[in-house]
């Protein structure tokens, strides 16, 4: 949980945001408001981007509390892959207008795009300072980006202000209603939404469903319009730890099994633990790395049982 101050700082924001004649220009940094704070009793304005921007050092602390400062990687929780200063603070649930998804902005069936309601519509204001509609996100997935280097005809994409529901979802307008709409988007927050992805051994980003139920769904609009597909360098950073974790349960097997040498099969047992750790790169791929080879190597499932290979 963030700090009391922060905690004190954006319930002061959502106050004043609530009771604003101009809502927009609130969140657009146009109008300030004043706080003062419990800790120094101090006075200071205050404009919204300036909440959110102390709220991602604190985020990052909380998920990174042993993170040596001098490091400057950091992991997108929509994609993985670790970035050095263009980490945001995105609103899972856009605070502004929602934009309309069409065609133009992914390549999408017909079948499923007659399951959502992708107009646009209003957003969720009231959930601008509230810590648990935030996800620390990188460029590449947050906003509307081309390949590099750019294919004729590419499309842009990116999370963006796009947030589909089930057409027969209800839409939110207090934030005690989120929890009836029925969502497109994967939450990288919920456990049981990351496992509706699995990864390959070229760096594909792949439906856990093969089938046009709704999770297969969900999964197909997610890699989509988080672009997990999109960009070369996602694909091989993937490809690339799939690799590592296959060649590394391949050596474990040698230490374990053919030659037997403990000091070795400790250090390769150790180094895949840090690779399934959620705050490595591309983690849930090394998961679904090992999960593909215990139908080969079998004492896999006694180093890793199922609650040590949860994304």
């Amino acid at each position: 949980m963030p700090s009391f101050n922060w905690l004190n700082l954006a319930n002061h924001a959502s106050v004043e945001l609530r009771n604003s004649t101009k809502r927009s220009d609130f969140l657009d940094d146009k109008v300030s408001f004043v706080f003062t704070s419990s800790e120094t009793n101090r006075t200071k304005k205050y404009v919204a981007s300036e909440v959110w921007k102390m709220l991602r050092e604190e985020m990052i602390y909380l998920v990174y509390p042993t993170r040596n400062q001098l490091d400057p990687q950091l992991k997108c929780w929509y994609n993985e892959s670790f970035e050095t200063i263009e980490i945001f603070v995105d609103h899972f649930r856009p605070k502004g207008e929602i934009s309309k998804l069409t065609l133009k902005n992914a390549d999408l069936e017909d079948v499923f795009l007659m399951q959502i309601d992708a107009d646009s519509r209003k957003g969720y204001w009231f959930l601008a300072f509230d810590y648990l509609n935030f996800r620390l996100a990188c460029k590449a997935a947050n906003q509307m980006l081309h390949p590099l280097p750019k294919p004729e005809n590419s499309k842009a994409k990116g999370k963006s202000a796009f947030f589909p529901l089930h057409k027969d979802s209800s839409v939110a307008i207090l934030a005690g209603g989120i929890t009836h709409e029925k969502i497109v988007f994967l939450d990288p927050c919920i456990q049981s939404d990351t496992e509706l992805l699995r990864f390959n051994e070229i760096g594909q980003a792949l439906p856990s469903y093969s089938d046009f139920l709704w999770q297969h769904c969900r999964a197909i609009f997610s890699i989509e319009i988080y672009a997990l597909n999109h960009h070369t360098y996602l694909r091989k950073g993937r490809m690339n730890i799939w690799k590592r974790t296959e060649t590394l349960i391949k050596e474990l097997d040698e230490a374990i099994s053919i030659i037997p040498n403990q000091i070795k099969a400790d250090e390769k047992k150790e180094e895949l633990k840090k690779m399934i750790a959620k705050s490595s790169e591309f983690s849930a791929v090394a998961i679904d790395c090992i999960r593909y080879h215990k139908q080969t190597y079998s004492w896999l499932n006694i180093i890793f049982p199922p609650h040590k290979l949860q994304k």
